[in-house]
This record gives C-alpha cells, structure tokens and sequence, in this order.
C-alpha cells in the first residue's frame, strides 16, 4: 500500500517481521513491518528517518545521472581502444595458447570482462573504455588468466602477481 509522511511516498509492506524495515533503491522507499505495527507508528518512523530517505534519493540520483553521463562509446570504438591491451597481454601468453582469443564487446552493466575459456573468446564491457589505462589493462588480463585458472582461487592470484603486481591497486580503479 501505498503512504506518505513527511513528504515521502513509499510502498508499506506488511510482513512477519518484528522491526520496521527500510530500504532505499531506485525504484523508490519501501518499508515493511508486522502486521501489529499501528500505522501511526509506521508514519512516524519514516517521518523520523525522511532527512536520509531526501539524502539517499539524492545519491542514488546522482550515481544514475554520472552512468548516463559516461555512455559507453559504440563498440567498433572500443574495440580500437582496447586492441593495444590486448596486444601487450597476448605477448605474455602466446606461447601458452594454441591461438589468440577472440575479443567481443558487449554493454555489460554486471562485470567488466567474461571469459569464455571453452569457447576461445573474452567478452568486454563496452563501458570500460571509459576507464584508466590501467585498469583496461587489469581487465585484459584477468581475463587472459582465466583460460588457465577458471575460478578466484590461489592459483589465480599468484598468476595476477607474477605478471602485474600491482594488480589489486588496478583493481581498485573500478570500484
């Protein structure tokens, strides 16, 4: 059902739960609490709560507006802006390799790269061509590593650190 108290809207749940509950997202303010809970009370906690409801709807918008601001480039560009980290990657590996991996660009909103180590290919976010050098050169070669180590393991990590280790500041750079 929908409720407003202090200027904000949210969608009031009734559930088996002891607390009153809240959550913030982009689809908007939810709320859940018993059955018990007089609405009263329901109202007055949101009222309590609405100057970081007004915040965390502001951050969300702003998070919403800097994606939209960073558009990924059309993929025949990126595919130009990530060719030369390839290249170098390649150079660490083709000895290891039967043939080079084919490399896709897709607009991936989940992860930064995919690696299809059965098939022979690496998928990229389209939008990592907005990154720092250094971490499309992070994400080239995580990917590369996962023909040979297919999960986070040890095995993994000490492959990242052998051929960079810096690794895990690059990492960084994507958060």
């Amino acid at each position: 059902m929908m409720r407003t108290a202090a200027d904000v809207s949210f969608t009031l749940t009734r559930k088996n739960v002891k607390n009153i509950n809240l959550r913030v997202t982009e689809r908007g303010v939810f709320v859940s609490a018993g059955r018990h809970v007089p609405l009263a009370a329901v109202d007055g906690f949101v009222a309590q709560k609405a100057d970081w409801i007004q915040k965390a709807l502001q951050r969300i918008a702003a998070r919403k507006k800097n994606i939209n601001a960073e558009a990924a480039p059309p993929a025949c560009q990126c595919e130009a802006i990530f060719a030369p980290f390839v290249a170098q990657v390649w150079e660490l590996f083709h000895d290891r390799m039967e043939q080079k991996p084919k490399i896709k660009v897709k607009h991936i909103k989940s992860a930064w790269g995919i690696c299809h180590f059965k098939d022979g290919y690496i998928t990229l976010a389209a939008r990592l061509a907005n990154m720092p050098p250094a971490a499309i050169e992070y994400v080239v070669l995580h990917e590369f590593v996962h023909f040979f180590e297919p999960n986070h393991g040890a095995g993994f990590h000490k492959m990242m650190a052998q051929f960079m280790p810096d690794y895990q500041a690059r990492r960084k750079l994507l958060k």
